[in-house]
């Protein structure tokens, strides 16, 4: 038998290239308005709160803040700080730097916030590492906030999703791909190979015209998997039982929050406050 080979360090998504096409993103690749609105009520109160940002998700940038609000955002990808980032002003600020090399702890933030930030990671280590950075960078009372992608309770076949996109019971593109992504993933510790993804989407024998026509789908949209093709990168989805353990190691969950679009279900928001150390 040949063992599967370890998920590597460090994923890099090429996303120089996923800058470029970044407005035809949508939910749930993207956070709904429903979502931004959870986590808008999850902070909401806090009085002039310091905040680091995992990422430059754009609605989280500009959503309903509480007044006072220092956001500093962190991401790695010079595109999309030059092309996603809504700008820097005189209360929000950007920084290129990798979260697995930040400081942690030399400042403490009142909330430290990311959209769907730990499926980048390498599953457990490099997920571990970062949530105990955060629980480090967290002041008394702080709180993290994220949204999830989280592996299917029942995982599904590649072919079943095909099966429902040819039948026209997927609503959108960017569903089909984590679909597709979290079916051909065996499991989190080895994740599932973006380049792998594209190539089953690429090999699939699917009349790509009359997709679109039937869909009405703008004919861009099957383009934005295009910087997937031939990359080594990995996503690592891990259930909802993993993710639950991973991060009550040193959080403690409140009820998450889930919205109504296609796939919600498997993007909860969801507020950590930290255990007490010690």
């Amino acid at each position: 038998m040949t063992a599967r080979p370890a998920m590597p360090s460090q994923p890099q998504l090429h996303w120089s290239d996923a800058a470029f096409h970044w407005d035809r993103y949508g939910p749930p690749l993207r956070p709904a308005p429903e979502d931004i609105r959870a986590m808008e009520a999850l902070v909401r109160g806090m009085p002039a709160p310091r905040v680091l940002m995992l990422g430059v998700t754009p609605e989280i940038a500009t959503m309903g803040w509480p007044a006072g609000t220092r956001l500093h955002a962190v991401d790695r990808s010079r595109p999309m700080l030059e092309r996603v980032w809504p700008g820097d002003l005189a209360h929000r600020s950007s920084e290129r730097a990798d979260w697995l090399e930040l400081r942690w702890g030399e400042v403490r933030y009142d909330v430290i916030i990311g959209d769907g930030i730990l499926p980048l990671l390498a599953y457990p280590g490099e997920c571990r590492t970062l949530v105990a950075g955060i629980r480090r960078g967290l002041a008394d009372g702080g709180i993290f906030v994220t949204r999830h992608f989280l592996q299917a309770t029942r995982r599904e076949a590649p072919a079943a999703v095909f099966a429902d996109l040819l039948g026209k019971r997927i609503g959108s593109f960017d569903a089909f791909k984590m679909r597709l992504a979290m079916a051909m993933q065996d499991d989190a510790a080895t994740g599932v190979r973006v380049g792998d993804v594209f190539a089953a989407w690429e090999d699939a024998p699917i009349d790509r015209g009359a997709l679109l026509a039937a869909t009405g789908w703008p004919s861009g949209t099957l383009e934005t998997i295009r910087p997937w093709a031939g990359k080594d990168a990995r996503l690592a989805f891990a259930s909802e039982e993993e993710m639950a353990s991973l991060m009550g190691e040193v959080f403690d969950a409140l009820p998450p929050r889930v919205g109504r679009y296609e796939l919600a279900e498997r993007c909860p928001v969801v507020g950590y406050r930290p255990r007490p150390q010690g």
